[in-house]
């Protein structure tokens, strides 16, 4: 009785699969089911805009018997992706920033965008020690059904087991600013095929200085580390294994904007941005003293045609190797260069400044008194001042030569746009956003991704993409 029972479950299956064929054949539609589905299993459903199943020619059971390969080739066809609009500016906000809803019913939180932090978190309620962050309000667990407590028992990802039972935390930020808060579980709806995963994040509880005052009330980390956000979705996407983790980032010019995108977006979303590509770069990432952050190897710099050296006439590479070596940090909007770097750097371009344009080109004191070293010029040429349009065409272009994934040497080229920012109180002014870092190392920070696509491989590589296209117009093509 097993047996004919067996047969019969087969045939079963056989005349299912054929209708399906058939309807397809016919030019009709067959309903777009996970195979997985007849199998009883229980799955969170995203839509599948951007990845298209073929099920036509499988059932349950052949899926569940395929082997890992094919399904890694299956999860590249069906890869999970989402495109985030950023918003901030240099000037401005002095930092870029995307638009996240998190909780049931969703609200929506401020979150800085940042490659050198591990953990993302938001503001919370109640909290007797943070700030008001313009008209943003605070996440409430008791205002989200989906809130779920995170304790002890579950394994803290973030902070430490603490008494109250709970992963507590505390860090301090580079600018003196300090948070605390405890680890809280909840959905965060990142778009796309991504949809709305469950996401481990800090609830702040205590904030101090810039993070307590700015407008932002959180961050999302990117950095390299199993709490971050797309690590966490890494392992959260749906069908399993169709997103790899992989990030990119591209920020508008003076206009500010611009976009994360997480994982391969559909290239319908591309094709304005790479038909206007000059290059694309493969740079390998290697460890460094710090292992959340993005190293990458640097050996030369160039300021237009002339190549930087220390005072003592020896070539750049060990510099850039100092302290915690060269990052890749868009959480810290300006450059900071490790002093054997920075002297030369700053002094290249102050001479051929002067060697281009003479007494045309008058300095001008920084706009913040906390920084009285800030380089800044303005034109006494009336007919021809300062602006954003024509900076690329009046400063001196620089040139970064990395370490390929193949151990070559690949130079690159950044026009004025990616080291200058407006002179905040003095029209058609600017200044250099490349300041001494001392002893510390190297941080390339967010000004860089200008007009520039940096697609980060967690695990290996850094592709750098150069165009001509604003930032803000390839985020409004994500969304067409």
């Amino acid at each position: 009785e097993e047996e004919d029972k067996k047969e019969e479950e087969d045939k079963e299956r056989e005349r299912t699969r054929k209708k399906r064929t058939s309807i397809a054949s016919a030019g009709g539609e067959a309903e777009e089911t996970h195979p997985a589905e007849s199998l009883g299993a229980s799955f969170r459903h995203f839509s599948l805009k951007h990845r298209k199943m073929d099920v036509n020619d499988m059932d349950a059971l052949a899926f569940e018997r395929e082997d890992a390969a094919l399904r890694r080739r299956r999860a590249l066809r069906q890869s999970s992706s989402a495109g985030v609009e950023l918003n901030g500016k240099a000037r401005d906000t002095g930092y870029f920033y995307a638009t996240l809803t998190i909780g049931t019913p969703g609200r929506q939180y401020e979150v800085i965008v940042d490659t050198g932090s591990t953990y993302t978190f938001v503001t919370c309620y109640p909290c007797t020690s943070c700030g008001q962050h313009g008209t943003n309000a605070p996440y409430d667990a008791a205002k989200s059904s989906s809130y779920e407590r995170v304790s002890c028992g579950s394994g803290c990802i973030i902070g430490s087991c603490r008494a109250s039972g709970l992963c507590e935390y505390d860090e301090k930020f580079s600018e003196d600013s300090q948070i605390s808060g405890h680890v809280v579980s909840d959905v965060i709806d990142v778009g796309g095929s991504l949809g709305a995963p469950r996401i481990h994040f800090g609830c702040n509880t205590l904030e101090t200085n810039m993070l307590k005052t700015q407008r932002a009330n959180g961050m999302i980390a990117l950095g390299r580390h199993d709490a971050s956000l797309h690590r966490q979705l890494k392992k959260k996407a749906y069908p399993p294994g169709s997103y790899d983790g992989t990030f990119g980032l591209c920020l508008g010019s003076f206009e500010g904007g611009g976009v994360l995108s997480l994982g391969k977006l559909p290239e319908q979303h591309y094709a304005n941005f790479v038909t206007r590509k000059t290059h694309t770069s493969t740079v390998k990432l290697v460890k460094g003293s710090k292992s959340q952050y993005y190293n990458v190897e640097v050996v030369r710099m160039f300021v237009r045609d002339t190549e930087l050296r220390r005072p003592s006439g020896a070539e750049l590479i060990e510099s850039f190797r100092k302290g915690y070596g060269t990052v890749l940090d868009s959480g810290t909007t300006y450059t900071y260069l490790h002093e054997d770097i920075f002297i030369p750097f700053i002094s290249e371009i102050e001479d051929k400044v002067q060697n281009d344009h003479g007494a045309t080109f008058f300095p001008v004191t920084g706009g913040d008194p906390n920084y009285p070293n800030d380089v800044c010029w303005r034109n006494l040429n009336e007919n021809q001042p300062l602006s954003k349009d024509n900076i690329n065409h009046m400063f001196p272009t620089f040139n970064l030569t990395f370490i390929g994934v193949n151990e070559e040497e690949i130079s690159i080229e950044f026009p004025a746009e990616n080291y200058l920012f407006m002179h905040p109180t003095e029209l058609n002014a600017f200044c250099v956003g490349v300041f001494n870092n001392v002893h510390r190392g190297s941080i390339i920070g967010g000004i860089f991704a200008r007009n520039t696509l940096f697609e980060f491989d967690d695990e290996s590589a850094l592709y750098i993409m150069h165009s001509n296209w604003i930032a803000h117009q390839t985020t409004r093509q994500l969304y067409k």
